[in-house]
């Protein structure tokens, strides 16, 4: 899908979602992370059912990001540990 065409979709009964992380140097030794998203739905309708899965997911949502917050830090952080493979290998 363009750009163009996300930002304009507006289907009463849907809605859409953007995300993403955003990483930036911190001083020499550090990386700030950052992550946003933003939701709009294309009718009042749309954005009550959207509030009650939100409050549904909620808690998981936090868990994912918690843990893939972890594996950054540890994946950037030098240390002791085995190389990963190249994806695709």
């Amino acid at each position: 899908m363009t750009p163009d065409r996300f930002a304009a979709f507006e289907e009463p009964g849907w809605g859409r979602i953007a995300a993403n992380f955003t990483l930036r140097p911190y001083g020499r030794r550090r990386t700030l992370v950052s992550y946003e998203a933003r939701t709009a739905t294309g009718d009042p309708d749309a954005a009550r059912r959207f509030a009650r899965y939100w409050r549904l997911v909620r808690p998981f949502v936090g868990h994912i990001m918690r843990a893939t917050l972890a594996t950054l830090r540890r994946d950037a952080e030098p240390g002791d540990r085995p190389a990963r493979p190249a994806a695709g290998t």
